[in-house]
């Protein structure tokens, strides 16, 4: 990234914000939908944005309507921002509405999905790997449907990664 004609790195893990027009191919064909991997599971991916912006809303895409969803946005320390609450799962995307929030360029925010039934089926990303996925900084904790404040992370290579779509401007 350039500004003021200096170079900045950005910081690793940097998962960028999936473009809707994906989510929405997603959603019509099916791809990469796969079942939960447990019960009243949740799983925290860490977001780093590229630029200051203001989100004004995060999603993603259901597979199929089993169970329910709990879908948030955590700071840095795993303190809970906003959260969709116990919410009836169907096919296709599920939105959130951020408050106003003005997320700022290398600060560290998280992206949360909890899923009430294992049976449930969301758009992921497909690690091949478990040295794919632990630089990524992936956390879950396993009995936290809805979605705890705060999170209290365990971070397990997990091939159940959530793509998540931020709503920015």
């Amino acid at each position: 990234m350039r500004r003021n004609n200096h170079y900045y790195k950005l910081p690793d893990p940097y998962i960028p914000p999936f473009p809707q027009s994906d989510l929405q191919y997603a959603a019509s064909s099916g791809l990469a939908a796969g079942t939960w991997p447990a019960a009243d599971r949740a799983i925290l991916v860490p977001v780093y944005f590229p630029a200051n912006c203001t989100l004004y809303s995060l999603m993603f895409v259901a597979g199929n309507g089993t169970g329910n969803y709990d879908l948030g946005f955590y700071d840095q320390n795993y303190g809970l921002i906003v959260s969709s609450g116990s919410t009836a799962m169907s096919a296709g995307i599920k939105t959130l509405t951020l408050p106003e929030f003005r997320a700022r360029v290398g600060q560290l925010y998280h992206a949360a999905l909890a899923l009430s039934s294992a049976a449930g089926s969301v758009v992921r990303y497909l690690p091949t790997s478990a040295e794919e996925v632990s630089p990524l900084g992936v956390a879950q904790q396993a009995s936290a449907f809805p979605l705890p404040d705060p999170f209290v992370p365990a971070k397990n290579a997990n091939s159940q990664i959530p793509k998540f779509a931020f709503g920015v401007r």
